[in-house]
């Protein structure tokens, strides 16, 4: 088997090419927490890299569902910090959605890059329709579609009542479904591609969480859609979060008494889930296709320690 010895920023690595879109992809959380970004690295087999400094991102358009806050928030200052412009997308008119909305856009904005805002519920058909018809006629083009919104109650299935299941289904399943066909005859022209943010309730049990369901049908999706688009130029990928420090955290921690338990180091900061969205995004991760990759910090790595420490 050959191999080879690639050097990334002082940091000497063996590795084949099976492996180097897998081991970038560590380095670039990595370098990303440190601020050093991964400038002149280069892995042979995988193809170039090209310079993260350069703005990799510019003058292509991201939508970034659900953003107004938490990690689609993080995305799309992400995106914006790498040149992109953004479409920012909140659901509810009015209190810390649509504020956290604007604010975004003032932020984006402050960077260098256009942004607006265009409040739509995914869960409706037609004002999916009109999300993606203010995308086209602002910017005339979308290059990254960001999977992000969700909406659910902490409360057990058994437990649900009807317009909350429906709501289950037709925001968290419907709803991104919705967005992948409205985004079709835009991400075409631009051989663009799709990142839908999943989490371990996906795999894993979580009380009160049936949110999980959802996630897992949407990563089935993720593989279907891959295969069905790719011919078309269009790529498909899934991130699955483990615990974020977001505000549905803090909501998570009353259902989940385990949670105060857990080491600190377990838990994911929203950065480091819109690192590996960057990741996938980039000339880096085209090799990847269909996959969800998963950002948890080793949690789900370590269950038997969870259960010992239980």
């Amino acid at each position: 088997m050959k191999v080879r010895v690639v050097v990334v920023d002082s940091d000497v690595i063996s590795l084949n090419g099976i492996f180097a879109g897998a081991i970038l992809h560590r380095l670039q959380i990595m370098r990303a927490r440190r601020g050093l970004g991964l400038a002149g690295g280069r892995v042979e087999s995988a193809g170039r890299l090209k310079d993260m400094d350069k703005l990799p991102f510019e003058n292509r358009t991201a939508l970034i569902t659900g953003s107004s806050r938490g990690i689609g928030r993080s995305i799309a200052l992400s995106f914006a910090r790498h040149g992109a412009d953004i479409v920012v997308n909140h659901h509810r008119q009015g209190g810390s959605s649509e504020a956290g909305a604007k604010q975004l856009c003032d932020e984006v904005r402050a960077l260098g890059r256009r942004a607006f805002v265009v409040r739509a519920d995914i869960s409706v058909k037609d004002s999916v329709k009109g999300l993606f018809e203010e995308t086209k006629r602002e910017f005339d083009r979308l290059d990254f579609l960001i999977l992000n919104a969700a909406r659910a109650p902490f409360k057990p299935i058994e437990r649900l009542l009807e317009r909350e299941l429906r709501q289950l289904v037709e925001t968290n399943y419907l709803g991104n479904i919705f967005c992948i066909q409205a985004a079709l005859p835009l991400l075409e022209k631009t051989q663009g591609k799709i990142v839908f943010i999943s989490s371990l309730g996906s795999r894993f049990y979580n009380p009160a969480y049936p949110l999980g369901s959802m996630k897992a049908a949407m990563e089935s999706v993720v593989r279907d859609t891959a295969e069905s688009l790719g011919g078309r130029g269009i790529s498909v990928n899934g991130v699955c979060a483990g615990i974020v420090k977001t505000d549905s955290f803090k909501v998570l921690r009353q259902y989940m008494e385990e949670i105060d338990r857990m080491p600190e180091g377990l838990f994911v900061e929203p950065e480091e889930v819109a690192d590996v969205v960057m990741f996938l995004c980039s000339p880096a991760g085209r090799g990847i296709r269909g996959q969800t990759l998963v950002v948890d910090r080793g949690l789900s790595n370590s269950l038997y320690r969870s259960v010992a420490v239980k």
